[in-house]
């Protein structure tokens, strides 16, 4: 069984109100895991992993940088050393977190699922494992105003 991923419109909606500025959610290719930067994963309540969203070092920062009001050379240096502040990190933590109310609210989705953490730098080799073969995925690039364009890769992993 594979759990249903909220919709992209769902998801800029929701970054577009934590922000407080309409971002731009188009098609996008594939993350690939050596430009992957932050992986939040998402368990259900026994704590299996369900979900994984995929991010750039680009989309961190950005709405890390976006949520807090922080100027655009912040940004623009982690991208450059690929190194996000603690400020960035914890910001773009929080709209994951806020965003596991999408996982939760589609309709007919068997699942209540909760943010489990976080991880920023390459993917561990057990999670790449886990995504190598996606129950579903979809990739999109965001744009926040003012920010940089992001890569975000929405995964939903075969269950049972």
């Amino acid at each position: 069984m594979v759990p249903p991923l909220p919709t992209v419109e769902a998801f800029g909606a929701l970054v577009s109100m934590l922000i407080g500025k309409n971002v731009s959610v188009k098609r996008g290719t594939p993350l690939t895991t050596p430009n992957v930067r932050g992986a939040a994963t998402y368990v259900d309540a026994a704590g299996a992993l369900t979900f994984v969203v995929l991010i750039d070092v680009a989309f961190l920062a950005s709405a890390g940088a976006a949520l807090a009001l922080i100027p655009l050379p912040l940004v623009t240096e982690a991208v450059r050393t690929g190194k996000p502040s603690e400020g960035l990190v914890e910001n773009a933590y929080e709209v994951l977190n806020v965003a596991a109310s999408l996982f939760n609210d589609v309709e007919g989705t068997p699942v209540h699922v909760k943010v489990e953490r976080l991880m920023t730098g390459p993917l561990d080799a057990e999670l790449a494992k886990r995504i190598v073969k996606p129950g579903a995925r979809y990739d999109r690039d965001i744009a926040i105003p003012g920010y940089l364009e992001g890569k975000v890769s929405f995964i939903a992993l075969s269950q049972g």
